[in-house]
């Protein structure tokens, strides 16, 4: 029994090990395989935009500077520990709580139901339960935009603090949820036989606010009510999913390099976003266009894009011919004349438009590799 017990806690120890290797093995595959790729598709884009004698806009980000190893050691060590502990917690949760002979991967939400327990030994464990299925939602959520991030040569240090909040992030809010709605006493919702508040169903709360923890935060605000009061004097939010084209995942990598909304988008250098995110420059270049045209007409864009102006560029090209104007008033009918001159007439000879236009000119014909 003994052997059997050193063997069982040795094959644990090993686990959690293989589930933390993943965070400095992402790290040392980025900067000895992947980062190679993005230096060279950097050069060849500042080259072909004419960039490479230190013209562009405003500056020109340095590769080099913006990854140094050095930043990752402290990000890496932080995610790498936070998933350290909570892997303990899925692999020896049980153990913690003096049931050695439970698994709580393997028995899962059956603990709730197992007469020999008390109930003390019961909420404890189902706590732990709780823990383990966040992490392991939030795990899995973080290894897939890990993988993709190295896929695509994206791997900045900001992405393994992401990676270490996110898991801390889900693990309170799951907790939270799982006391909104049994006060940490499984054993009552066992008794209480509610299908929507089984531990069958907690546990599953648990681990889709591991992957979503945004969907936990906003059950808990939802129940809070003070929190849903309207504020009418808030400013338009400009958010990012009204440009075409950005997602989620878009949205996220977006948030992390400080641009939370459009507005911060439409006047963001092109460079830095081409260096510090993974898509390729036409698609940041339309998406600038798009967030600029969305600054000056808001909640309009919508009858602009059904006439054919998706960006501030098409704006400015049909806007030298009052024909054209008056073509895309009459189309929207929301939008007036006037209201297109006025733009057209502040954007005509805005710099940083004509440079995002040039570059946009120069990369149609560049080498497909920087644009796909």
């Amino acid at each position: 029994m003994e052997n059997i017990e050193i063997l069982r806690i040795s094959m644990g120890m090993l686990g959690v090990l293989v589930i933390t290797a993943f965070m400095p093995w992402t790290a040392y595959s980025f900067f000895t395989f992947r980062l190679k790729r993005k230096k060279v598709e950097y050069s060849e884009m500042l080259e072909q935009l004419g960039y490479s004698k230190g013209r562009g806009p405003a500056y020109l980000p340095s590769l080099e500077d913006e990854y140094e190893p050095i930043d990752y050691y402290l990000p890496v060590t932080f995610a790498s520990i936070i998933t350290a502990l909570c892997a303990t917690v899925l692999i020896f949760g049980a153990r913690m709580a003096d049931q050695p002979d439970i698994s709580l991967i393997i028995n899962g939400p059956s603990v709730a139901f197992d007469g020999e327990l008390t109930k003390n030994v019961k909420n404890s464990l189902f706590g732990m339960l709780i823990i383990a299925f966040a992490f392991m939602g939030s795990y899995i959520w973080s290894i897939q935009s890990l993988f993709r991030r190295l896929a695509t040569v994206d791997l900045t240090p900001g992405a393994y603090y992401a990676v270490g909040i996110r898991i801390i992030f889900s693990v309170f809010i799951a907790l939270l949820v799982y006391f909104s709605i049994c006060d940490g006493d499984v054993v009552s919702v066992v008794e209480s036989d509610n299908p929507l508040a089984s531990p069958s169903s907690m546990a599953l709360y648990a681990f889709i606010v591991g992957m979503f923890p945004q969907r936990g935060l906003q059950y808990l605000q939802d129940k809070a009510h003070f929190m849903n009061a309207n504020d009418k004097k808030k400013a338009d939010p400009l958010p990012l999913q009204m440009i075409e084209g950005i997602g989620l995942y878009e949205r996220t990598r977006f948030v992390e390099v400080g641009v939370d909304n459009a507005q911060n988008l439409a006047k963001s250098n092109f460079i830095e976003l081409i260096i510090r995110t993974p898509f390729n420059p036409r698609e940041i270049i339309d998406w600038i266009g798009q967030a600029r045209l969305y600054l000056y007409f808001k909640d309009d864009i919508t009858h602009l894009r059904n006439a054919g102006v998706r960006t501030i560029f098409n704006l400015k090209a049909l806007g030298a011919d009052d024909e054209h104007l008056k073509n895309i008033a009459l189309l929207t009918e929301e939008v007036s004349l006037e209201k297109l001159k006025v733009v057209y007439a502040i954007i005509e000879n805005d710099v940083d438009i004509k440079e995002l236009t040039r570059a946009l000119e120069r990369l149609i014909v560049c080498n497909p590799s920087l644009n796909g």
